[in-house]
C-alpha cells in the first residue's frame, strides 16, 4: 500500500510540473507574440508612410518613450532608419548620421577592457541617439554603462553608470 501511495505522489508531482511548464511556455509565447505584433505594426506604418519599401531589421527601444526603430531601404534603394512611436514617426537616411559601428568604436576607445553588449538606435530627450550598453571590470566586480551619442554627428551626450555587480 505504501509503494502505491509513493507512486501516486510521484505521478501527481510529475503532472503538476508538466502543467507548470506548459503554462510558462504558453505565457512566454503570448508575450513574444504581443512584442512581435508591435514591431510588425511599426514596420507596416513606416511602409504605408512611404519611408521604407524593404525592412531589414526591427529594434525596440525604451527611453523617455517607447519606439520601434525600423531599418530598411526606400524606393531609391537608400538605407533608411525610421523611429516609430505611438504619436510620431521620424525618418532619416542612414547616410545623414553616424553608423552603430562608429558609436561602438567611440565607446571601445575608452579602454581595452570595455565589452560592448548592445548598440541600439533610439530617441532620448527629443534627440536621435545611438545607445551603447557595455561593461567594464572594476574592483569588486563589473560595472555596466550606457553611453549616448548624437545620431547626426556621433558626438557624446551622456554616460549613465550602473552600480557595481
Amino acid at each position: 500500500m505504501r509503494v502505491l501511495t509513493r507512486k501516486r505522489v510521484g505521478w501527481t508531482l510529475s503532472v503538476i510540473a508538466a502543467a507548470c511548464l506548459v503554462f510558462v511556455f504558453r505565457y512566454y509565447t503570448v508575450i513574444q507574440a504581443e512584442e512581435e505584433a508591435v514591431l510588425n505594426q511599426a514596420a507596416e506604418r513606416a511602409r504605408q508612410a512611404g519611408h521604407v519599401t524593404t525592412v531589414t531589421k526591427l529594434q525596440p527601444y525604451t527611453g523617455d518613450e517607447p519606439y520601434t526603430v525600423v531599418f530598411g531601404k526606400n524606393a531609391e534603394d537608400q538605407e533608411v532608419i525610421v523611429w516609430v512611436s505611438e504619436g510620431e514617426m521620424i525618418a532619416k537616411p542612414a547616410s545623414e548620421g553616424v553608423t552603430s559601428q562608429m558609436a561602438q568604436t567611440a565607446t571601445k576607445a575608452k579602454g581595452a577592457d570595455v565589452e560592448v553588449l548592445r548598440v541600439s538606435a533610439g530617441r532620448t530627450g527629443g534627440v536621435l541617439v545611438w545607445e551603447v550598453f557595455y561593461k567594464r571590470p572594476e574592483a569588486g566586480g563589473e560595472r555596466y554603462y550606457y553611453d549616448f551619442y548624437h545620431f547626426e554627428d556621433g558626438s557624446p551626450i551622456d554616460t549613465y553608470k550602473l552600480s557595481v555587480r
